[in-house]
């Protein structure tokens, strides 16, 4: 149900839920120059293009064939479609992964975090950006969710970052209005073996 949702928004969505300012983004992910960004759960990719002169090559992974029809008519984007819980990608690809809006639409978050952690580049960097749960208008949107039902599953951003955590890191996190940054940064000597 949640991905026939998407389909049929994917026309307009960049209409509905455009961004406009995307430099709170920008200097929290934190680009490393010419690096490789892999968007998880971009929709149609109205944010990673906003990377497209920063990064040397962009990938965008969704799971809605909608969507990502979208996303593959912005120059520079190259979708994948996936789920975020199995990503056909090798280990430690990417200096970046990002995921904006997109955690509480997943169906095993706990296994996508570890799937996001997998394909991270050691020095690279990992940045949920999520509603905070926290403030009254987010836990409207998350009921306005479930009537619609999208089985969404809202985490405090406390949740995300100490499962995190459990993967070996230190974790910002950033609040700001109802949105909440998390930020992981994967270091060379806390790269557990298998990652």
């Amino acid at each position: 149900m949640k991905n026939r949702w998407f389909d049929l928004l994917a026309p307009w969505y960049d209409v509905l839920f455009s961004r406009l300012n995307s430099s709170r983004l920008t200097s929290i992910l934190d680009l490393p120059e010419g690096g490789l960004l892999l968007e998880v759960g971009g929709g149609t990719g109205r944010v990673l293009q906003t990377f497209n002169n920063l990064s040397s090559r962009l990938y965008l992974l969704d799971v809605s064939p909608g969507m990502l029809r979208q996303a593959a008519l912005k120059p520079g984007i190259n979708p994948i479609q996936a789920t975020a819980e199995k990503l056909p990608i090798h280990n430690r690809s990417f200096e970046s992964v990002l995921m904006v809006d997109a955690f509480h639409h997943l169906a095993r978050q706990e296994q996508a975090l570890a799937e996001l952690w997998r394909v991270l580049k050691p020095g690279g960097r990992l940045v949920i950006e999520e509603l905070n749960i926290h403030n009254f208008p987010v836990k409207l949107i998350a009921w306005g969710e479930k009537l619609l039902l999208m089985k969404s599953h809202f985490w405090a951003p406390e949740r995300i970052g100490n499962t995190l955590e459990l993967m070996g890191t230190d974790v910002q996190i950033v609040k700001e209005g109802v949105n909440c940054w998390v930020v992981a940064s994967k270091q060379n000597s806390r790269c557990r073996s298998g990652e």
